[in-house]
């Protein structure tokens, strides 16, 4: 194994910045992608972007399978609209190949891959797979004949990359995968979305707030988030703005970290038209403080949730161990580092044997 190394961000980064600088390119039509479908999957393709991609594909790792696979994901999205969710998979598809690409070239000692398409697919279609899971839930039967089969589906691409690094780690006499999730999913009571809310114009929703321009700077979030951190002269109005902010009647939870972020949860469901938004001292429909009622595609709403159980699946060519039914998440690191050879900073503990 060599000490060089490569890092290419995941799609919740707030640049395109990457090493080696030739996958920028390729980093930055990922978060166009990603930022363009926060909620609904946007069915368009950035042409002009992806056109200038076509050449860097093979220099990038994208293997001919999956290139096929992508065209006929295209195809079928054309025929049957609903599938342009499974775009969230093919996303972690492409990058992927990239990331082996790079694992077989660069031969890094330590290298790691962050998906979440399997997280998200349950997240959405938990109850369609599931519906037996709930009691006092509503799923339409069309819903879950539609999207009953969308958790495989995610499951299968992903065991299509454990079956590539299995394969690199047999051939590899010193290679040792692990296969983490910090945490696993189970039934939430939950119901079919129309609608969500969402804060659409940022500047007139900041203007609104009563914060000027020049004084908030907008920070990467998952919606139906909205991050932001706010300059100090008007950082302590705001906080009091956003004590008292509600949407339908619906009070928005928030939180508030160092240095002035904010972090406001929006997506409140299915508001009547007319529905309205306050702070202390005024109130105005929402579309007026730039928010919108934003039609959901696929209905879904948070089906499953976090459960605290993960899993922790260890590769490396020995006898298994059943010393451990259970690891805490914060051995992983130091155990990663022992596995390096390197030495533990003295304010973490000890790390366990793998």
């Amino acid at each position: 194994m060599s000490n060089i190394t490569f890092h290419v961000p995941d799609l919740f980064a707030s640049g395109p910045e990457a090493f080696p600088r030739t996958m920028e390119p390729w980093q930055a039509f990922n978060l166009r992608m990603a930022r363009g479908s926060g909620r609904n999957v946007d069915g368009s393709v950035p042409w002009r972007d992806a056109l200038s991609l076509v050449g860097t594909l093979p220099s990038l790792g994208i293997r001919p399978r999956t290139a096929l696979d992508l065209a006929q994901q295209i195809v079928d999205e054309r025929r049957n609209k609903w599938k342009t969710c499974r775009r969230r998979t093919y996303q972690s598809v492409l990058a992927f190949d990239v990331f082996m690409r790079q694992l077989h070239s660069t031969k890094p000692q330590l290298a790691t891959f962050f998906t979440n398409h399997v997280a998200s697919a349950m997240h959405r279609y938990w109850g369609a797979m599931f519906p037996e899971h709930y009691q006092y839930s509503r799923f339409d039967a069309e819903w879950s004949q539609t999207f009953g089969g969308e958790i495989l589906f995610a499951m299968d691409k992903l065991n299509d990359m454990v079956r590539l690094l299995v394969r690199w780690a047999e051939a590899t006499s010193d290679a040792t995968l692990l296969f983490a999730s910090s945490m696993g999913q189970e039934a939430v009571e939950s119901s079919l979305i129309e609608t969500q809310a969402y804060v659409t114009d940022p500047a007139r929703f900041m203007a609104w707030m009563g914060v000027p321009e020049g004084a908030w700077q907008l920070q990467p979030a998952m919606l139906p988030q909205f991050n932001l951190l706010v300059a100090p002269p008007v950082r302590y109005a705001f906080m009091q703005a956003v004590a008292g902010l509600k949407v339908g009647e619906q009070s928005v939870a928030h939180r508030i970290g160092p240095d002035g972020f904010f972090s406001l949860d929006f997506g409140q469901a299915n508001l009547a038209a007319e529905a309205r938004i306050e702070r202390p001292g005024s109130s105005a429909p929402i579309r007026e403080a730039g928010l919108t009622n934003v039609t959901i595609d696929d209905r879904s709403g948070t089906t499953a949730y976090h459960v605290h159980p993960g899993s922790l699946i260890v590769f490396d060519g020995k006898c298994p161990s059943d010393e451990r039914s259970e690891i805490s998440t914060l051995d992983l690191a130091l155990s990663i580092i022992a596995m390096l050879g390197a030495s533990v900073p003295p304010y973490m503990r000890r790390p366990i044997k793998l």
